[in-house]
């Protein structure tokens, strides 16, 4: 309850006391005889005066209301609202005491209003009940109050969540009536001068038993609590167009030169062999010149090498440049360092650039190297190594026929490579660890390359350290790739990063993707030609989907995507200990926000979300896998999808794989831009919370169902977006079981909504459709759109249940449900409830379409009321629906009450009464009655529509045996009489009294019995009112 509203109606009532107080003068005298039917209604101050309250009694609601309790005996009280929780008030009781203007009491705990409130009162003293009406204006409606003596003080504990139907006290068949005390009893009080009680006070007629009297038409369900047909707003349809454009990479146009065949066999002078150590300037005219062995260019040293020079490496030599190299080739007068008379890849080791060094190629040829070397400790081979801190400059040169890649970074080199060409090798260049980048690499020119691009040779990125990947022209080249916690990769627009078969990208620190609308990022298979032939096998293979494993955050990974592309990714890998596949695949505790994204020809799924992920996915298009996403756990529902596209999707929607809700977690399913959630059978554990938010659509696979022994929150106001429980055969936002559109749902394609437990429910502008199949509630096989079981609550506010199989609901043990506005249409049943005490408390203002509603109607499926139990049948908050039964059983130690029920009995179907019945109503408002299941009175319950009419005999009646008790105060029992067997022979009457059975009838008429109207064996007799009336009876109207 809210706390500002519960203050305002305080002020109202304490202002409505005061007024009172300070205008009366004496108290009204005390009634000579209570009215225990009346229905009480406040006079012209807002009072309404309770003479003899320590009994049940009704009074209509107004705003605001007082009710006068004269009490008695001094002690302590409790005054309990028998309409909680249908009927939400706040209650409090004020003194007449001038001095007293706080309440004494009332019924609100912890913020919430409960049902009662206990309270010690003084005798031969009157006070004022205040009544303020919670939410929905209650204004005209009938409530039960009781004012009860209690031993003393006792907390009261709120009742919001399971409220259970009132109790009705055991009626004392065969006693006297009630008489008032005398004046003299009644302790001497204060006068105080009121107005006339206004009241409403039941009229009673003498039956004159010589004409028959005219048949009785019950009065009609009260129109302001019948709705119309529920209107759940619809929602948007998915988007499925292109919302964002690539521009696919393309090859930079080269500016490198062609170079032609280099041969050259001229003799070289035994002076111009170079070994060890060499320095200075080499010339054209001083060569050829030959390097036999190993040299080195010494730190602090220099070597220039003049245009046109020629250098000979001898077989598997290298040059190691630790100072200074500069070649100063030029266009048809190139320095070309080749192998000895060859430059066959591999002839020569290559040139490695050591940190510190300096170095300046231009115009210069590095031909048939790549023979294996050790570099930094490790076999190696290579055209060219750049270690640690090296920064050669390389322009308008050509590296080509040689073994392993063209240029190998290592540490934190940074060469500049322009207008160069790359040929017969492996791979142009390799970046053998994280440091490396490339400075400058443009103009460069490419031919006949095993591996296209810029080779990736490190697994990991280590804690503390970042790496960038500049724009370039050149995709990068993956295998397995981890970036460790505290580690951080950023990648430039225009860049293609390929995937090795199987491989894939696993982000436990942060990756930053910062794409643009010129130049998206790609991650892709090694087979896509996108930029260039990375496996050079032109188009003999083709990319696909599951090529490699596509990208992992895990952990506390972090990251922000934008305008990059995932594709022909989903193979499986090992993530949080299981075989998993996913484009993209989120787990841990990570939140990566991915905007403007494409990912598509993804497998098994797009997006992949387990442990306790809750990416952020928004204006990107998934497209081309079996599912958009999969959600793995429970915690990870919690993700956000927004203004997403999602194309060309074998199923449509979010693939629930989570089973369970556990106990103390909470969990809240959002709309996710209308994206329906496609689940299995699915539980929310008892001390969990499942609240589900408007837009939401949630779909469930043949048979599942969802079991609810916790809380569930289905709420929305009726402007915002509805909530939707369906098949998952709808195609409502989109076909989710692949079947296309020839798929149709069908009533009974899931399981339907079970709450089981202590498990509660809410829902406001909910949807459930095409529930019912069959599964196991409590040890036995029941089908039903919703169960409510065990100590269950449900509550529906405009709401709908559609094609249902079976019923739309099934009541079970003490479960509990009300209603408002709730639309009920397509099923054979309204309810069927298998327990006296699973009775809808309230359906208020509900619609249940005639034509695709076959019984309109909620029928018993217990025969036997359980021993020791005191049962009541409510019906006056379930207008427009009637109950149906066959035989019932009430055993020696047990109650059962019918108020304000319609019950119609099926053939043969007769009541046997050992312990007590009871059935009452108030005339001229909603009436009990007893008749044939052929009656159509209210509805056409045996679905024959007008073919069949009700006849005298239809069903056989009540006996009463042993010591059973009764309580008729009722309108009717009709077409019964059918023919039973009571105290071992065959009776036929509408009530059989047998043995020592007592029996009290003040009001009721017996009509259209096919035997006798009463039938009294022995010597009972039972006690008959004036207004008992027969009509239409076949044998005797009384016979003893």
């Amino acid at each position: 309850m809210q706390q500002k509203r519960r203050t305002r109606i305080i002020l109202v009532l304490l202002l409505a006391v005061m007024l009172v107080m300070s205008s009366c003068e004496t108290l009204i005298e005390i009634l000579e005889t209570p009215f225990p039917s009346a229905i009480y209604v406040a006079d012209s101050q807002g009072i309404a005066r309770i003479p003899y309250p320590e009994q049940q009694f009704t009074v209509r609601l107004s705003d605001p209301l007082l009710l006068m309790l004269p009490v008695e005996r001094s002690g302590y009280y409790e005054l309990v609202n028998l309409n909680h929780p249908q009927t939400l008030l706040y209650m409090s009781i004020f003194s007449m005491d001038a001095d007293k203007k706080e309440p004494l009491a009332d019924n609100v705990v912890g913020n919430n209003p409960t049902d009662r409130f206990n309270v010690q009162l003084e005798g031969g003293k009157s006070y004022l009940v205040g009544i303020g009406m919670l939410g929905a204006n209650l204004t005209g409606l009938n409530v039960r109050f009781q004012l009860v003596t209690a031993t003393g003080p006792k907390r009261i504990e709120p009742v919001l969540v399971k409220p259970v139907p009132a109790v009705e006290e055991k009626p004392q068949a065969l006693t006297p009536p009630y008489v008032p005390p005398t004046k003299a009893e009644v302790p001497p009080v204060e006068a105080v001068k009121m107005p006339e009680l206004e009241k409403v006070v039941p009229t009673s007629t003498p039956v004159d038993t010589s004409i028959p009297p005219a048949p009785l038409t019950p009065p009609e369900p009260d129109k302001a609590k019948l709705g119309g047909p529920v209107e759940l707003k619809e929602l948007p349809a998915l988007e499925e167009r292109d919302i964002i454009a690539f521009t696919d990479p393309a090859p930079e146009t080269p500016k490198a030169r062609v170079f032609a065949p280099f041969v050259d066999n001229t003799a070289i002078a035994e002076k111009n062999v170079l070994s060890r150590n060499i320095e200075g300037v080499l010339t054209r005219d001083g060569g050829p010149y030959l390097i036999n062995g190993n040299v080195t260019i010494p730190a602090g040293k220099s070597l220039v090498i003049e245009e046109g020079t020629v250098i000979r490496v001898s077989n598997g030599a290298s040059i190691q440049v630790q100072g200074t190299l500069e070649t100063k080739g030029k266009a048809g007068n190139e320095v070309v360092f080749t192998g000895n008379k060859t430059n066959a890849a591999g002839s020569w080791a290559g040139i490695v650039f050591h940190s510190g060094s300096t170095a300046k190629l231009e115009g210069t040829r590095i031909l048939g190297a790549g023979a294996q070397q050790v570099v930094n400790g490790a076999w190696r081979n290579g055209s060219i190594f750049a270690l640690d801190g090296a920064k050669p400059t390389i322009t308008d040169c050509e590296i080509a026929n040689g073994s392993g890649p063209g240029i190998t970074l290592m540490g934190s080199a940074s060469p500049t490579i322009t207008n160069s060409s790359f040929q017969n090798l492996e791979t142009p260049l390799l970046l053998d660890g994280t440091k490396a980048t490339l400075a400058e690499f443009s103009g460069n020119r490419f031919g006949t390359i095993t591996r296209m691009g810029i080779e990736v040779n490190a697994n990991v990125l280590k804690s503390g350290t970042e790496m960038t990947l500049q724009a370039q022209r050149l995709p990068y080249i993956f295998r397995d790739f981890t970036i460790e916690k505290g580690a951080k990769l950023t990648i430039y627009g225009y860049n293609v990063l390929k995937f090795h078969p199987g491989t894939g990208l696993t982000v436990e620190g942060t990756l930053d993707v910062s794409g643009s609308l010129s130049g998206g990022v790609y991650f892709t298979s090694f087979k896509d030609d996108r930029g260039y032939d990375s496996n050079a096998d032109k188009d003999a293979s083709k990319p696909q989907a599951g090529d490699w494993a596509g990208i992992l955050f895990t952990g506390e990974g972090k990251g922000y995507l934008n305008r990059a592309q995932i594709l022909y990714a989903g193979a499986q890998r090992v993530a949080s200990g299981s075989w998993r596949s996913g484009a993209l695949m989120v787990g841990g505790s990570a939140d990566p926000f991915v905007e403007g994204c494409i990912i598509a020809d993804s497998g098994y799924s797009a997006v992949t979300v387990f442990d306790s992920a809750k990416p952020t996915v928004r204006g990107s298009i998934l497209r081309s896998a079996e599912w958009p996403v999969v959600v793995q756990s429970t915690e990870s529902l919690g993700l956000t999808l927004e203004l997403n596209s999602y194309q060309k999707m074998k199923y449509q929607g979010i693939k629930v794989d989570a089973k369970e809700l556990k106990s103390g977690k909470s969990l809240t399913i959002k709309a996710n831009h209308y994206i329906p959630y496609v689940m299995g059978n699915f539980t929310v554990e008892k001390g969990a919370k499942l609240n589900i938010l408007g837009g939401t659509i949630l779909k469930f696979t043949p048979g599942s169902f969802l079991t609810i022994r916790g809380d569930l929150i289905a709420n929305t106001s009726i402007a915002e977006e509805s909530i939707y429980f369906t098949s998952a055969s709808s195609n409502h936002n989109g076909d989710s079981n692949g079947d296309g559109p020839s798929g149709k749902p069908k009533a009974g394609d899931w399981g339907g909504l079970v709450f089981a437990g202590e498990g509660t429910g809410e829902f406001n502008s909910v949807g459930i459709y095409y529930a019912g199949a069959q599964k196991v509630v409590n040890g036995a096989w029941r089908e039903g759109a919703v169960t409510i079981a065990d100590d269950a609550y449900v509550n529906f506010f405009f709401s709908s249940i559609s094609h249902s199989q079976g019923s739309a609901f099934v009541f079970l043990d003490r479960g509990n449900l009300t209603s408002r506005q709730l639309d009920v249409t397509h099923t054979e049943w309204v309810g069927k409830s298998h327990s006296p005490f699973a009775i809808p408390s309230n359906m208020n203002i509900a619609y249940y379409d005639e034509d695709t509603v076959k019984y309109k109607a909620i029928k018993f499926e217990f025969r036997d009321i359980p021993g020791n139990s005191n049962a009541t049948i409510d019906g006056e908050w379930l207008p427009g629906l009637v109950f149906v039964s066959n035989s019932l059983n009430i055993p020696y130690d047990s109650v059962l009450t019918f108020r304000h029920a319609t019950v119609k009995f099926e053939a043969g179907s007769q009541v046997v009464v050992k312990g007590e019945l009871n059935a009452f109503d108030d005339p001229g408002y909603i009436s009990t009655i007893f008749t044939s299941i052929r009656d159509d009175i209210g509805n056409d319950t045996n679905g024959d529509g007008n073919q069949s009419k009700p006849a005298a005999g239809d069903w056989v009646g009540f006996a009463f045996i042993e010591s059973a008790n009764g309580t008729f105060e009722a309108e009717r029992i009709e077409y019964a009489g059918a023919q039973g067997v009571v105290a071992g022979a065959w009776r036929n009457a509408s009530i059989v009294m047998a043995d020592n059975a007592n029996l009290m009838i003040r009001r009721l008429e017996i009509k259209n019995s096919a035997g006798n109207g009463i039938l009294a064996l022995g010597r009972n007799t039972p006690s008959l009112g004036q207004e008992v009336k027969f009509t239409n009876i076949a044998g005797e109207t009384y016979k003893r």
